[in-house]
Protein backbone atom coordinates (compact mmCIF):
# COMPACT_ATOMS: atom_id res chain seq x y z
CA UNK A 1 0.00 0.00 0.00
CA UNK A 2 1.37 3.33 -1.28
CA UNK A 3 1.95 6.03 1.88
CA UNK A 4 0.91 8.96 -0.31
CA UNK A 5 -2.64 7.60 -1.38
CA UNK A 6 -3.23 7.74 3.00
CA UNK A 7 -2.53 11.58 3.10
CA UNK A 8 -5.27 13.67 3.78
CA UNK A 9 -6.35 16.26 1.13
CA UNK A 10 -6.69 19.79 2.34
CA UNK A 11 -10.50 20.53 2.71
CA UNK A 12 -11.64 23.69 1.13
CA UNK A 13 -15.16 25.00 1.52
CA UNK A 14 -15.49 25.77 -2.03
CA UNK A 15 -14.33 23.56 -4.67
CA UNK A 16 -11.73 24.37 -7.21
CA UNK A 17 -12.43 26.15 -10.62
CA UNK A 18 -11.79 23.75 -13.44
CA UNK A 19 -13.56 22.83 -17.14
CA UNK A 20 -16.38 21.36 -15.33
CA UNK A 21 -17.45 23.94 -13.12
CA UNK A 22 -16.90 26.67 -15.89
CA UNK A 23 -19.50 24.26 -17.50
CA UNK A 24 -21.92 24.55 -15.15
CA UNK A 25 -21.15 28.41 -14.81
CA UNK A 26 -21.79 28.80 -18.52
CA UNK A 27 -25.40 26.66 -18.32
CA UNK A 28 -26.70 28.28 -15.61
CA UNK A 29 -25.50 31.72 -17.32
CA UNK A 30 -27.69 31.07 -20.29
CA UNK A 31 -30.86 29.87 -17.79
CA UNK A 32 -30.27 33.32 -15.74
CA UNK A 33 -30.51 34.84 -19.35
CA UNK A 34 -33.76 33.03 -20.76
CA UNK A 35 -35.56 34.01 -17.32
CA UNK A 36 -34.24 37.08 -16.07
CA UNK A 37 -34.07 38.76 -19.71
CA UNK A 38 -38.20 38.95 -20.03
CA UNK A 39 -38.46 39.72 -16.58
CA UNK A 40 -35.87 42.75 -16.94
CA UNK A 41 -36.44 44.41 -20.20
CA UNK A 42 -40.49 44.04 -20.79
CA UNK A 43 -40.30 46.58 -23.60
CA UNK A 44 -37.84 44.63 -25.27
CA UNK A 45 -40.23 41.87 -27.61
CA UNK A 46 -37.13 39.90 -28.74
CA UNK A 47 -36.98 38.34 -24.93
CA UNK A 48 -40.58 37.02 -25.65
CA UNK A 49 -40.74 35.62 -28.74
CA UNK A 50 -40.89 31.67 -28.20
CA UNK A 51 -37.67 31.20 -30.63
CA UNK A 52 -35.52 33.09 -28.43
CA UNK A 53 -36.48 31.07 -25.13
CA UNK A 54 -35.95 28.31 -27.09
CA UNK A 55 -32.43 29.29 -28.28
CA UNK A 56 -31.01 30.54 -24.93
CA UNK A 57 -32.56 26.74 -23.23
CA UNK A 58 -31.27 25.17 -26.00
CA UNK A 59 -27.96 26.40 -25.42
CA UNK A 60 -27.89 25.77 -21.96
CA UNK A 61 -29.19 22.56 -22.29
CA UNK A 62 -26.36 21.57 -24.79
CA UNK A 63 -23.88 23.10 -22.52
CA UNK A 64 -25.16 20.86 -19.66
CA UNK A 65 -25.56 17.96 -21.00
CA UNK A 66 -22.60 17.40 -23.66
CA UNK A 67 -20.41 15.38 -20.79
CA UNK A 68 -23.86 13.50 -19.59
CA UNK A 69 -24.52 12.48 -23.28
CA UNK A 70 -21.47 11.33 -23.92
CA UNK A 71 -21.26 9.04 -20.49
CA UNK A 72 -24.46 7.54 -21.62
CA UNK A 73 -22.83 6.73 -25.00
CA UNK A 74 -19.94 4.70 -23.70
CA UNK A 75 -22.09 3.27 -20.93
CA UNK A 76 -24.26 1.80 -24.28
CA UNK A 77 -21.10 0.40 -26.34
CA UNK A 78 -19.90 -1.12 -22.66
CA UNK A 79 -23.77 -2.89 -22.67
CA UNK A 80 -24.62 -1.20 -19.60
CA UNK A 81 -28.78 -0.49 -20.34
CA UNK A 82 -29.60 1.36 -17.32
CA UNK A 83 -27.04 3.78 -15.55
CA UNK A 84 -27.69 7.04 -14.34
CA UNK A 85 -26.55 8.60 -17.21
CA UNK A 86 -28.51 7.11 -20.01
CA UNK A 87 -31.63 7.64 -17.30
CA UNK A 88 -31.28 11.30 -17.54
CA UNK A 89 -30.57 11.01 -20.99
CA UNK A 90 -33.45 9.92 -21.81
CA UNK A 91 -35.47 12.15 -18.99
CA UNK A 92 -34.19 15.07 -20.15
CA UNK A 93 -34.53 14.51 -23.92
CA UNK A 94 -38.08 13.65 -23.50
CA UNK A 95 -38.81 16.61 -21.46
CA UNK A 96 -36.98 18.84 -23.64
CA UNK A 97 -39.52 16.93 -26.78
CA UNK A 98 -42.36 17.80 -24.86
CA UNK A 99 -41.39 21.85 -24.16
CA UNK A 100 -40.49 22.16 -20.87
CA UNK A 101 -37.61 24.30 -21.77
CA UNK A 102 -36.62 25.62 -17.85
CA UNK A 103 -37.77 22.96 -16.41
CA UNK A 104 -35.33 20.20 -17.78
CA UNK A 105 -32.59 22.59 -17.98
CA UNK A 106 -32.22 23.42 -14.53
CA UNK A 107 -33.18 19.63 -13.71
CA UNK A 108 -29.88 19.03 -15.96
CA UNK A 109 -27.79 21.60 -14.35
CA UNK A 110 -28.79 20.83 -10.24
CA UNK A 111 -27.75 17.02 -11.76
CA UNK A 112 -24.68 18.73 -13.03
CA UNK A 113 -24.10 20.55 -9.81
CA UNK A 114 -24.63 16.90 -7.85
CA UNK A 115 -22.25 15.02 -9.80
CA UNK A 116 -18.90 18.22 -9.49
CA UNK A 117 -19.91 17.97 -5.28
CA UNK A 118 -19.98 14.59 -5.24
CA UNK A 119 -16.70 13.85 -7.17
CA UNK A 120 -15.08 16.96 -5.45
CA UNK A 121 -15.91 15.33 -2.01
CA UNK A 122 -14.68 11.74 -3.35
CA UNK A 123 -12.50 11.87 -6.06
CA UNK A 124 -12.02 8.63 -6.32
CA UNK A 125 -16.00 8.21 -7.24
CA UNK A 126 -16.24 8.05 -10.66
Amino acid sequence: MDHKSNKTRKRTLLPPLNKKSQTIDAGAGFILLGVILPMVFPQVLIFHAEWFRVLVFFIAYIILSAEVFLRAFSGLKKGSMFDEYIMISVISLAGFTLRFYPDIVIVMLLYRMGLYITVWDDPHRL
